[in-house]
């Protein structure tokens, strides 16, 4: 075993651990005089270094010398291991992000050394671990959670969303479709992107590159045979019609790759028809003392961990075919948003309901959630961005019960959210709900994309707050930022009466005030005690009406250091509000009134499903039940007024109510 010695060189240690003089070595100094002052207060009781009495002759020479014996004695192994723990903590942070060599390979070299420090240092070797949908990946994930160590270092659980999908595998038509579409957008890619800047303007410029003249016999064979399946050939069946025997080679190709993506279409679909992923992924969860973060990825196309096709090792049309297959491009899975999981007719709703009714199960509370669904796509023309199953669904106990400690939460959606969405606002109420249901929540992000149909047809609606905002009060909050939904100036008003002590962040981009003034809002904000405020790119009739210079003028320039005027007024600069006083005349809907808090509330009538598994009721089952109970039985749901807000508590209309659900 190596012995370390403060005062010696250590292999793999960067250079200020062994400075002497260093700045950055001001802990271990710390700790060296420490431990000299607790030496020296404790000699007296030391009868092998004293007088006869028991009492030590602490004369100035004596003291120097017996200090200066200890600490050359001294190791690093002899502090304790809440120490090494920050030490091997400063090593981590020391490393920045433009260092050529990781902070891992560091703190690996460290383990190597002894016992002590390998076992101090495993907990930073692997803080996340991402989960795909496979059987290799959820081994890996018990293998993790079955170590002793390792265990310990996990802060967060990533789950990758994308599947191999059902109609992909049935049809080998969809897959030239979807070969087809790939192929294309990383030509489009390469030939925008790729190289240089001047190679790209020449690229641009001819409308084409050496690799669209290799591959377009390719896109044209593909083409033949997709659509003489299509006019020819019976859906399912695999046999060349007789006419297109001279793209043979390209359907040999084209078949191989097929059956390979059949065969881990079927290799997921095992899977989950065993019913064991959401059992063993809790479990494994639930051996991880620390692993409080789970976050749910879907694909995201443009920018996600697909795989870029290796233009450079293309030379001819021979070689594509290879690089093709050892590629394996083709074979890897596509976002969850384009369908249901598998064929088992489950979108994310029930996913995350069965991820969070296990957990619960096992014991385990995250406190901090993330969702992302990018929704971009290669091929949006022949695809919607989201499937009409992506919320359809039951969020039962599990989820309230898991997220009952939730203290992060964050939502980000590239894409709109479909119909379901849009026009029955209820379901996009009830998904985010039990997010919104612990007390202890302190960060919200709420995030969505400004689709097209958003800024050029303003009748379709943004993604609604309203009564998220004001659906119980949330006295820890610290931290919200919003983009791209819509709100209300008295739901802002409610969110910030039911928040206690200060808080640290508060930002809105691309809000739409559908009720209220702009003016009003910046008033609260003003008023709001918190360090750091911003406002930036509001929308609603009344910002629609100004005209572009006041606009710029108010929200884009900046003024006295910040970004812009009402950015300056709502975090207290001396000035007047720049919204008062314009006389801008306001636009309101009869159904976005200011009193929405006296609407009839919509999470009661969604209360918590106590269904059996396999008793599910569709979407439009579920808004038919809710339409002839609201007719048949009066709200008696309580309310509890917080200042002029009412907070719904409870989404179960009574305890007779609950039995009848159960009974069903």
């Amino acid at each position: 075993m190596l012995e370390l010695n403060t005062a010696g060189f250590i292999p793999g240690i960067p250079d200020w651990w062994n400075e002497e003089d260093s700045d950055d070595n001001s802990i271990l100094d710390g700790l060296r005089n420490e431990m000299a002052e607790r030496e020296r207060e404790n000699l007296g009781s030391d009868n092998s270094n004293g007088s006869e009495n028991g009492h030590f002759d602490d004369t100035p020479e004596t003291s120097t010398e017996h200090r200066r014996d200890r600490l050359a004695s001294a190791h690093i192994l002899d502090l304790p291991n809440e120490i090494l723990v920050h030490i091997m903590q400063d090593i981590f942070d020391s490393f920045g992000p433009d260092d050529a060599e990781s902070p891992v390979k560091t703190i690996k070299r460290c383990r190597l050394t002894c016992r002590r420090l390998a076992n101090v240092g495993a907990s930073f070797l692997v803080s996340g671990v991402r989960v795909h949908l496979n059987s290799t990946s959820l081994a890996r994930l018990e293998a993790i959670a079955d170590h002793p160590i390792i265990s310990t270092s996990v802060r967060n659980v990533r789950f990758e969303l994308a599947t191999f999908k059902a109609s992909t595998s049935n049809h080998i038509t969809d897959f030239a479709d979807d070969c087809m579409a790939l192929v294309r957008w990383e030509l489009h890619r390469e030939s925008r992107f790729g190289g240089d800047r001047k190679d790209r303007f020449k690229r641009l410029e001819a409308g084409k590159n050496r690799w669209h003249d290799l591959f377009l016999p390719i896109l044209e064979s593909w083409d033949r045979l997709a659509t003489a399946f299509m006019v020819h050939v019976p859906r399912g069946s695999h046999k060349v019609p007789d006419h297109e025997q001279d793209d043979k080679p390209h359907w040999d190709f084209l078949r191989h790759q097929h059956r390979e993506y059949q065969r881990l279409h079927r290799k997921q679909r095992r899977l989950f028809e065993k019913h064991n992923f959401y059992p063993r992924v809790a479990a494994a969860i639930a051996k991880m003392p620390f692993a409080n973060s789970i976050q749910f990825h879907d694909l995201d196309i443009l920018n996600g961990p697909r795989k870029k096709f290796p233009f450079s090792k293309v030379k001819n049309l021979e070689s594509a075919y290879t690089v093709l297959a050892s590629e394996r491009f083709f074979l890897q899975p596509e976002p969850m948003v384009y369908g249901v999981l598998g064929d088992f007719d489950e979108g994310l709703m029930e996913f995350l309901e069965n991820i969070f009714w296990f957990l619960a199960e096992a014991g385990r509370f995250p406190t901090s959630v993330g969702i992302s669904l990018p929704g971009t796509n290669f091929d949006q023309g022949n695809r919607p961005f989201a499937s009409n199953k992506l919320i359809l669904g039951d969020i039962g106990k599990g989820s309230w019960k898991a997220l009952q400690k939730l203290e992060s939460f964050s939502f980000f959606s590239g894409q709109t959210l479909g119909t379901e969405w849009s026009h029955q606002r209820s379901y996009y109420e009830v998904f985010l709900a039990p997010f919104f249901h612990s007390p202890c929540l302190r960060s919200l992000v709420m995030h969505h994309h400004m689709m097209d149909s958003d800024i050029f047809a303003p009748q379709e609606p943004d993604e609604d707050m309203t009564r998220i905002l004001t659906y119980r009060p949330k006295p820890c909050l610290k931290e919200i930022s919003l983009r791209g939904v819509r709100f209300t100036q008295r739901a802002l008003e409610s969110l910030v009466k039911g928040v206690k002590g200060p808080m640290e962040r508060v930002e809105f981009a691309h809000m739409n005030l559908k009720a209220g003034t702009w003016a009003g809002v910046l008033e609260i904000l003003r008023g709001l005690d918190c360090r750091y405020k911003k406002i930036e790119f509001p929308r609603g009739a009344e910002v629609d009406s100004m005209d572009v210079g006041v606009h710029v003028d108010v929200f884009s320039r900046s003024f006295g250091g910040f970004e812009s005027k009402a950015d300056a007024f709502i975090n207290g600069y001396d000035m007047d509000n720049p919204m008062g006083g314009l006389n801008i005349p306001t636009q309101q809907n009869s159904s976005d009134s200011e009193d929405e808090g006296d609407d009839p509330p919509i999470f009661p009538d969604f209360e918590p499903s106590l269904r059996e598994e396999g008793e599910g009721e569709s979407g439009e089952e579920m808004a038919e039940e809710e339409e002839e109970e609201e007719e048949e039985e009066e709200d008696t749901e309580t309310d509890e007024e917080l200042g002029d807000v009412i907070y719904y508590d409870s989404l179960g209309d009574s305890a007779e109510d609950t039995d009848q659900e159960e009974g069903r």
